[in-house]
C-alpha cells in the first residue's frame, strides 16, 4: 500500500499520543513526514549553531533547553495568525531523538503554549500549521456524517 499512499500524499497526521520515536521512525523508514503535536512536557533544545571547537570529548548537539514560558527569540521567525502568535525554529527533540520543525503558538487567552513538530526539519511553520489543521477538518467530517446518518 505504500506506493499508492505516496500517491496521495507523503505527510502523516497524527496526535499528540503518536508523537513517539516508534512511530515516527517507522514512518520515516517509509518515506512518510509525521506531522503531529508534542504534549505541554516536552522536552526540546535549541540547535547548536556554532562549529564545533578542536577541544577534547564529545561536541555539544544543542545549545539548552527551550523554556516555552520565555524562549529565546533569536533564530526564531514570528508568524502573526488571528488568534495568537507563533513561533518556529529547527529544534532538537530529546524523545524523538532528531531535529524536527517546531511549532510553538501562544494563544492570546494565556494559555499554555501548544507545540507542533513535523520530522522534516526543512518544513515552513506555516505548512505544519496548515497540515495540523486539516486534521481537525477531517474530523469534523466523520463526525457531521456519522450524527447525520445515526451512526453510532
Amino acid at each position: 500500500m505504500q506506493e499508492k499512499l505516496h500517491r496521495a500524499s507523503r505527510y502523516v497526521l497524527a496526535d499528540a499520543y503518536f508523537a513517539k520515536n516508534n512511530f515516527v521512525t517507522g514512518l520515516q523508514e517509509l518515506e512518510f513526514n509525521p506531522v503531529s503535536r508534542f504534549r505541554d512536557d516536552a522536552a526540546l533544545y535549541y540547535p547548536k549553531l556554532q562549529k564545533p571547537t578542536s577541544e577534547k570529548g564529545r561536541p555539544k548537539l544543542y545549545d539548552g533547553k527551550i523554556d516555552m514560558d520565555n524562549p529565546d527569540t533569536t533564530g526564531v521567525q514570528k508568524i502573526n495568525i488571528d488568534n495568537g502568535d507563533l513561533y518556529t525554529l529547527a529544534a532538537y527533540s530529546k524523545s524523538l531523538k532528531q531535529m524536527v520543525r517546531l511549532v510553538i503558538r501562544y494563544s492570546k487567552e494565556g494559555k499554555k503554549p501548544k507545540l507542533f513538530f513535523s520530522a522534516d526539519p526543512k518544513m515552513s511553520g506555516k505548512d505544519v500549521i496548515a497540515y495540523y489543521r486539516t486534521r481537525f477538518q477531517i474530523g469534523f467530517c466523520f463526525r457531521d456524517a456519522k450524527s447525520f446518518t445515526a451512526l453510532m
